[in-house]
């Protein structure tokens, strides 16, 4: 993907060493929101659950679910980060577990010849 992920970054937004190179051609405009964890703990003294949610990778990388794809391992989410963010991560998909993860929605839609959605 290289360059072309700064083409779909919004300006200004982005917190990371190269957010310079960032120039939104797209006009996208994808925030570095990261992503969200869900967790259930079992608090074995209290013998209570607790929900414990926790935030990863914000103003650095972004994660957005991707159409309903199944594979034989399940479903994937797509993930933005390095060269934009630090990690070496580019633009490539992930698989997910539905009942952890928790990610941006971003509705596209594509134009047809006649320059009407």
């Amino acid at each position: 993907m290289g360059s072309r992920l700064y083409h779909l970054a919004a300006m200004g937004e982005w917190k990371v060493k190269k957010s310079a190179r960032i120039d939104n051609k797209s006009n996208l405009s994808i925030l570095p929101a990261g992503r969200c964890d869900k967790f259930t703990l079992y608090m074995g003294r209290k013998g209570t659950f607790s929900d414990q949610v926790t935030f990863h990778q914000l103003g650095e990388a972004a994660s957005y679910w991707l159409e309903d794809i199944e594979t034989e391992k399940g479903a994937l989410h797509w993930h933005l980060g390095y060269p934009i963010g630090e990690h070496k991560s580019a633009m490539h998909r992930h698989h997910i577990i539905h009942d952890i993860h928790r990610f941006s929605v971003r509705c596209v839609c594509e134009k047809s010849r006649s320059g009407t959605p």
